[in-house]
């Protein structure tokens, strides 16, 4: 019995605006891509929301490693972007979404990720 891994893509459009004198112009339609992948699909599909969400809207590439970690039920998520790697551990309590959701906007938002 093989361990798969699950790649999940989630698109945000975000439309550009310029504003040029009175007139307010579309230049383009820019996409953020977050990928995420895992070993364990339950737990990829638990934190694929949130963490499309809080990566969703920054106009960036990004590629999401979800990882069981030990005999204690860590999650290691491993957030790779074009500054570099940012490895978040979350015990199994701090699972829930709006709490990973959270800590993965704030730590982006805090290193300029």
């Amino acid at each position: 019995m093989g361990v798969g891994h699950e790649t999940y893509w989630s698109f945000s459009p975000l439309p550009r605006m310029l504003a040029w004198g009175k007139k307010v112009m579309a230049i383009t339609e820019a996409a953020t891509l977050v990928q995420i992948d895992g070993e364990n699909a339950l737990v990829v599909d638990r934190l694929r929301e949130p963490l499309s969400r809080a990566l969703g809207n920054r106009r960036a590439l990004y590629r999401v490693q979800v990882e069981t970690a030990g005999r204690g039920g860590e999650v290691l998520v491993s957030i790779l972007g074009h500054r570099g790697r940012i490895p978040l551990l979350f015990a199994p309590d701090e699972l829930e979404p709006g709490y990973v959701h959270g800590i993965v906007r704030d730590t982006v938002d805090r290193f300029g990720f």
